[in-house]
């Protein structure tokens, strides 16, 4: 026990260590230069001590890199899927927000790959339960509607310096866009014997073990949410356009973690499923088979 305590502090440790080590290297600059205008060290000597940091810095890197190795052959060891390995090892080798960014953009590029080969991520003995079909078309307008504004942006620009950067970042938010609405496609609610998944494209994916399921039904509701999925008197909301039509019934109530938002008992999911007759049918057929 002691030893699984050890390897799960250590990448913690590390990365408080980064995030002061991140700060030392600007603070060291700014006071050796006005050590040296000031004439109180040399500029060699000013140089070597800016090596000696870097290096430590670099020394600290290659820890967490070694670190997140380890951590992704623990997460592989358990049974996790490569990916799902890397993603949940980004926790406990980067500060939360850049490992929330870093895993958002690896899934959805994941989802472009999930497109060129004609795949969705449903596991070889689940099914899928999409939810996003009211959604496309309004982002499929936008999506054509950046080209145009790009162009615009090109013709009343004066400025060619100006316009190629634009045109750089334009090109890149509309790659960045197209990786998005593929995942709203890619990344379904799923059911297999094992697991309900409970998706939001790249942003929201939880699950809750099918041995916990009581009962599903159709049963259509609006709730009164701010958030894509949310907990609201212990039912899992993950609404579309504030409405639900399927409701998960738990046996027990079941812990889930929310991320930034917290730690919630929850004892029923409610989700929005484009095809909601189905959907139950799936789920009552994946739990008595």
């Amino acid at each position: 026990m002691a030893t699984g305590e050890s390897a799960e502090t250590e990448p913690t440790r590390l990365t408080k260590l980064s995030r002061y080590t991140r700060w030392i290297l600007p603070a060291v600059l700014l006071v050796e230069l006005v050590l040296i205008f000031g004439g109180v060290i040399s500029l060699s000597d000013g140089v070597m001590v800016v090596v000696i940091l870097e290096a430590t810095i670099a020394l600290v890197v290659i820890a967490e890199l070694l670190a997140m190795r380890r951590a992704v052959k623990r997460a592989r060891a358990r049974g996790q899927t490569l990916f799902q390995a890397v993603l949940d090892s980004l926790d406990q080798v980067l500060p939360p927000w850049g490992a929330r960014i870093i895993r958002h953009d690896l899934i959805m590029w994941r989802a472009i790959w999930f497109v060129l080969h004609g795949q969705q991520d449903v596991s070889h003995d689940g099914a899928a339960i999409h939810y996003s079909k009211q959604l496309r078309p309004m982002f499929w307008v936008f999506f054509f509607i950046f080209p145009i504004e790009a162009v615009l942006v090109e013709l009343l620009l004066p400025w060619p310096t100006v316009r190629l950067v634009l045109l750089i970042l334009g090109i890149l938010g509309i790659i960045w866009y197209l990786a998005f609405i593929a995942t709203l496609y890619k990344y379904p609610h799923t059911i297999d014997p094992r697991t309900l998944r409970v998706r939001w494209s790249a942003f929201h994916n939880y699950s809750v073990p099918a041995a916990k399921i009581q009962s599903v039904r159709f049963t259509r509701k609006r709730w009164q949410v701010k958030r894509s999925v949310e907990v609201v008197d212990g039912v899992l909301v993950a609404e579309i356009e504030k409405e639900t039509n399927v409701l998960v019934q738990l046996r027990e109530p079941h812990r889930m973690h929310l991320g930034k938002h917290g730690v919630w008992e929850v004892t029923a999911v409610a989700l929005w499923a484009d095809d909601a007759p189905s959907a139950v049918d799936l789920i009552k057929r994946r739990l008595d088979g």
